[in-house]
């Protein structure tokens, strides 16, 4: 996996909510945060819910950009439509490095259905189901 964020996604900073790319396979990935303080989506030092979320969905994004990468083709444009069942369970720490994790778990193009969970430490901080409309590519990621 020897690619650039920016060669799988169309985020720029400020708003590239992930940092690196530590796993990927098909559907899934895992992806690594560290949140400073003027980082977009802090707020008087707290990451604020929907830095979370696009966090996560900028992570589903990633294997979406992986899977184009691998068929020789640009990364399908897309966006978020929703988000069931967003818990946050702790604050998360400034500086620490947190563990983003995404699971496609339904596709029926355009639409595709994908898990996500956001570990600090080794705890689980936020969870979530997140929901895309895709243009676009074959049926699997």
């Amino acid at each position: 996996m020897n690619f650039q964020l920016e060669e799988l996604l169309p985020h720029r900073h400020p708003m590239l909510m992930l940092d690196s790319i530590l796993e990927a396979s098909t559907g899934r990935l895992l992806a690594e945060k560290v949140f400073q303080p003027d980082d977009y989506g802090v707020s008087e030092g707290h990451v604020l819910a929907g830095a979370l979320i696009e966090t996560m969905a900028q992570a589903v994004a990633a294997i979406q950009g992986l899977a184009a990468a691998s068929r020789g083709d640009l990364p399908p444009k897309g966006m978020l439509v929703g988000v069931e069942g967003l818990t946050v369970l702790a604050p998360v720490n400034l500086g620490r490095h947190l563990g983003i994790l995404v699971e496609i778990t339904r596709q029926l193009r355009p639409f595709i259905m994908a898990d996500g969970s956001i570990f600090q430490d080794g705890t689980l901080i936020a969870k979530g189901c997140l929901k895309f409309f895709v243009e676009g590519g074959p049926n699997e990621a």
